[in-house]
């Protein structure tokens, strides 16, 4: 009797997967919801493999899956943050009739989605945690099977709501004083300029100092990563940057971060005081590191580098997601939403998806304007003296700049990219870079030349393939450089540029 029903539940565990397409589906879905185990390299591994799964059951079937399955690869490759998208995710996966695995990815992250309405421990956030959610749906999955999916419509239907919810939420970054005399690392000018809004309140800045508590009126509390504060006891800097740890949050927050490429927190400070309410965090060593909280109607960061003028530029998406100023990602967060509660009540064509990205493309390649016009391989980085350092300096300048598209008084081509100018008063090019103005070539060369004509690590230009033997040049009301360290650039520069 009991060899019978063992060999009948072996047979009905089976019976789950057709396929060894559905085995790989099974275990990478299982690292999906543990978000890599805190690696995110992990991760994107594990959604390539199970999307690799699902699309290989239908790649045969006709070109038009052919077609839609390319420029899905297309859109993923271009726009990475779609892969942290889990709602998208779960309706790709709904539209291949995977509705199981998609049903346990979203149960594995709606306690991340409520953790800022939720007051309990950071570690209830534990990719452990979410994995175990995931195996116990699949366990579930096994004893129901064959029945009416009810509870994946429920679960379909919670995660809209919260999704919806999480892409509302939304709090105040009123600016800070560092107590310093250099205006790029004062905190409020640029957040107000990427928002578009004048933020209020009242907001402390601990910074190389103790502040035991915080007044009540307080909205933001800013920790330096030296700060020493009852918050961060001491502060915790872990002896390596976060590198590339899974974020752990909710899918608005996680998206947001990966728009922006990179998360600016210094040395990898992290609040050591146990968050009530999590926005987001870290995994590190088996535990969650908390990065942001909610202390009844106050925020605390763990560092302030993000929020500073000179960096602020940098984290556009994640300051407007905290500001509740990134409208374009509310919508496709409102039509994800929307998109999974219709698929609880009819089947998911692969057109629907398909839209999802199309629409998330577009946002992403609208215009947004700004002073300075960055074309070239973009990873969003700070602390180099390329191309992407100019803002971090221009800033530090007293100068209020943001990287664009529109409207920008600089352009500068990256390192053996091709670019035409449009309305830009100063144009560097990195060595090997390109430019079309009007009908003529212009481009620097890739050998150094040290310091000529007050330029640093000076390249020398050409016109039309005819050396001209100097690295700067006016044409008309354009100054052209050819630089291998555009940010080590003369102040008088930027001024002439910027200048009304």
């Amino acid at each position: 009797m009991v060899k019978q029903i063992l060999q009948g539940s072996r047979n009905k565990f089976w019976s789950l997967f057709a396929s060894k397409n559905d085995v790989l589906c099974f275990f990478a879905g299982l690292m999906i919801a543990a978000g890599g185990f805190g690696r995110n390299d992990v991760y994107i591994i594990a959604v390539a493999v199970a999307l690799f799964a699902a699309f290989a059951e239908r790649i045969a079937d006709n070109w038009k899956w052919t077609v839609a399955i390319l420029l899905f690869i297309s859109a993923l490759l271009i726009f990475p943050p779609l892969l942290h998208s889990t709602s998208f995710l779960a309706l790709l996966f709904t539209s291949f009739n995977k509705r199981r695995i998609a049903t346990g990815l979203l149960i594995s992250q709606i306690s991340l989605l409520a953790s800022p309405y939720l007051a309990v421990s950071s570690q209830a956030y534990s990719p452990f945690l979410s994995a175990a959610s995931f195996l116990a749906w699949m366990g579930f999955s096994l004893i129901s099977f064959g029945r009416k999916p009810v509870c994946s419509y429920i679960v379909f239907i919670s995660y809209a709501v919260l999704l919806t919810c999480s892409s509302q939420l939304y709090y105040q970054l009123p600016p800070a004083i560092t107590g310093t005399n250099e205006p790029g690392y004062n905190i409020g000018d640029a957040i107000e300029k990427i928002t578009g809004q004048q933020q209020s309140g009242v907001a402390y800045l601990v910074y190389k100092h103790h502040r035991d508590s915080v007044t009540k009126d307080a909205s933001a509390v800013y920790l330096d990563h030296d700060a020493h504060s009852v918050w961060d006891e001491g502060n915790y800097i872990q002896p390596r940057p976060w590198g590339n740890q899974y974020i752990i949050g909710g899918e608005p927050l996680r998206m947001a971060i990966a728009r922006d490429s990179v998360l600016i927190t210094n040395l990898g400070a992290a609040l050591k005081k146990d968050s009530p309410r999590l926005l987001y965090g870290l995994f590190d060593e088996g535990r969650v590191q908390p990065m942001a909280i909610l202390h009844e109607q106050c925020l605390i960061l763990s560092d302030s580098d993000f929020l500073v003028n000179c960096l602020a530029p940098y984290q556009p998406s994640l300051i407007r997601k905290l500001t509740g100023t990134d409208y374009d990602m509310q919508i496709f967060h409102f039509a994800c939403s929307v998109a999974l509660i219709l698929s609880c009540f009819s089947s998911v064509s692969l057109f629907l998806p398909i839209l999802l990205a199309g629409g998330y493309a577009v946002i992403n390649l609208s215009s947004q304007p700004g002073e300075i016009r960055y074309e070239g391989k973009k990873s969003h980085w700070p602390h180099t003296n390329l191309g992407e350092g100019i803002v971090r300096t221009i800033q530090k300048e007293g100068y209020n700049v943001l990287f664009g598209n529109k409207e920008a008084r600089i352009l500068v081509v990256g390192s053996y990219q091709t670019a035409s100018a449009e309305d830009e008063r100063l144009i560097i090019l990195e060595p090997g870079a390109k430019v079309y103005i009007n009908s003529c070539l212009y481009e620097a060369g890739n050998l150094p030349a040290g310091i000529q004509q007050g330029i640093v690590d000076a390249r020398l230009l050409k016109k039309n393939g005819i050396p001209l033997d100097c690295p700067v040049i006016k044409e008309n009301s354009m100054t052209i450089i050819g630089s291998g360290s555009p940010a080590l650039l003369n102040l008088d520069f930027w001024k002439e540029a910027l200048s009304e």
